[in-house]
C-alpha cells in the first residue's frame, strides 16, 4: 500500500481509498477470492475463520474474524453488501457487524 484517504463523512459514509504496490489482478483476487481473503484479513495475530463471498453488485459476504488467545479468542463477524464492482480497479461495498450466530 503506497497510500490511504479517508473522508467524506456525508450521511454517516466514510470513504476509504487505497492505491497499492501490486499488479491490479493481485490485488483483485485479495478482494474477491474467499482464500485469499482468508490470508489476510485481520489485524497481526488474528485469524479469518471464514470468508463466505457472494462477489456481485448486490451479492452479501460474511467475513469472521477470530481473536488470538490473549484478548480472548473471540469472533468479530462482517456483513459487507458491494454496490459497485468493476473489474479490476474499483470494488464499493457498505460493511457492518454482524450478530453471533450470523449468515450471509
Amino acid at each position: 500500500m503506497t497510500t490511504e484517504e479517508a473522508g467524506g463523512h456525508e450521511g454517516g459514509q466514510v470513504v476509504v481509498s487505497r492505491e497499492l504496490d501490486v499488479p491490479p489482478e493481485e490485488a483483485w483476487r485479495a478482494w474477491s477470492d474467499p482464500d485469499q481473503v482468508r490470508r489476510w484479513w485481520g489485524p497481526t495475530g488474528f485469524t479469518c475463520a471464514r470468508a463466505d463471498l457472494d462477489f456481485r453488485v448486490g451479492g452479501t459476504s460474511l467475513v469472521t474474524m477470530r481473536a488470538p488467545a490473549e484478548y480472548g479468542g473471540i469472533q468479530l463477524h462482517n456483513r459487507w453488501t458491494y454496490t459497485a464492482i468493476v473489474e479490476p480497479s474499483q470494488i464499493e461495498f457498505g460493511a457492518a457487524a454482524a450478530g453471533a450466530l450470523a449468515t450471509a
